[in-house]
């Protein structure tokens, strides 16, 4: 599967050096989503020809299975489509370009111009479009996101959650990205906004999609590079929080007092437009809920393209290249001393190109189930189990496993 270059609706694949790298997501969930971005070097004429502000595609092709005729018994082999299959498109990046660098590529038999280019994900423009309007009332996180899409005519957009109820406002033109990320925040500790390339949509999140047991696509150590690592790092960890909110502001604090004594005190402040107490309380206690004890991560996790082709792959390639920010992952079979069937949240992935168009890979940043998924209580009365345990649970889901 080679990767296709499209600027302005012309095909620049032949012209693109074997240097394209493409990015999407965050590395942890209590950060914002970055605007998704491509590079890449041009060559000889494609580099006059790219200009700021140009459209850009990536997308790969995936072909169509199509079975062979066996002459010896009369049937198609290894049916796993039919001749009427469509060809599978596959968009790794959708957005505008947006920096420009010229420069000279010398060669044995000539100089030829290049030019580096960096294109944004449409997501990237409202981090300059500015957003002033009369005050805004006391409303919740998600009618406070409707409204400033309204503003901008972001669409289509898909909302996801409801959220606290939060302070009025006076906004006086600030980027809209930045309030659209504020309100998430306020409203969650793993929400924000991001634009998905294979759907060409907008979602507004609050992470209520996270709340799930069921993994999209699950992930062998065969399908991986060797450089797969898990970390626990003392930077992840909070036992002790406080959430600002209201009106005068006011503040409430939330402790593991257990974790504490036993990790040291780690702290958080949190600032939020939250209006009321008893969701500012909740904040604090969720967020040390979740962060209060180590936990394990994927700190590394590379899938090459030679595991991702449709000729063999198909249904795992798809899945894996137009997988939704925010999807549960599981992986089986890694190596000790982590556990060796972790699950976890895509947070964003990086696509890099090695030397030729179709030898690639994907590096997943994935957050551990702890911090933003599904978790089940334990019930000491009467009968001592644990609550609403969903099929597929792992410990990981599991409060104090």
């Amino acid at each position: 599967m080679a990767v296709v270059l499209q600027v302005d609706a012309v095909d620049y694949s032949c012209s693109a050096l074997c240097d394209l790298s493409v990015t999407r997501g965050r590395q942890h969930p209590a950060e914002s989503y970055e605007p998704g971005t491509l590079s890449v070097t041009l060559i000889d004429d494609a580099a006059a020809a790219v200009q700021k502000d140009s459209e850009v595609f990536a997308y790969i092709d995936a072909p169509a299975s199509t079975p062979l005729w066996d002459t010896s018994t009369g049937t198609w082999d290894a049916a796993t489509g039919t001749w009427n299959d469509a060809v599978v498109r596959i968009v790794l990046f959708h957005g505008f370009v947006t920096d420009l660098s010229a420069g000279w590529l010398g060669t044995p038999e000539q100089t030829l111009a290049m030019v580096k280019v960096l294109a944004v994900d449409p997501l990237g423009r409202l981090a300059n479009f500015m957003v002033g309007d009369a005050p805004w009332p006391s409303e919740t996180c998600a009618a406070r996101a409707s409204r400033i899409a309204a503003l901008v005519g972001l669409a289509p957009l898909s909302i996801l959650g409801t959220g606290p109820v939060l302070l009025a406002r006076d906004v006086d033109r600030q980027p809209a990205l930045d309030l659209l990320d504020g309100c998430a925040a306020d409203g969650s500790e793993w929400g924000g906004i991001y634009f998905d390339p294979a759907t060409g949509t907008y979602t507004w999140t609050l992470g209520g999609e996270r709340n799930t047991t069921t993994p999209a696509v699950t992930i062998d150590s065969c399908n991986i590079l060797g450089d797969f690592s898990v970390a626990q790092v003392v930077t992840d960890i909070c036992n002790d929080v406080t959430v600002q909110y209201g009106s005068p502001q006011a503040e409430v604090r939330s402790q593991e007092s257990t974790a504490v004594l036993l990790g040291n005190y780690r702290h958080a402040n949190i600032t939020t437009n939250i209006a009321a107490a008893v969701d500012a309380q909740d904040r604090a206690d969720t967020h040390v809920l979740r962060y209060s004890s180590p936990a394990w991560k994927v700190d590394s996790i590379t899938v090459p393209s030679a595991v991702l082709d449709p000729d063999t792959e198909h249904s795992f390639a798809e899945t894996l290249l137009k997988l939704p920010l925010g999807s549960r992952i599981a992986f089986t079979g890694m190596p000790a001393p982590g556990d060796p069937s972790p699950s976890g949240y895509m947070e964003g992935w990086q696509f890099d190109m090695h030397g030729s168009p179709d030898i690639w890979s994907v590096g997943l940043h994935v957050s551990p189930v702890e911090w933003s998924g599904p978790l089940i209580t334990w019930d000491g009365a009467p009968y001592a189990t644990w609550d609403a345990a969903p099929a597929g649970v792992t410990w990981q889901d599991v409060v104090g496993a």
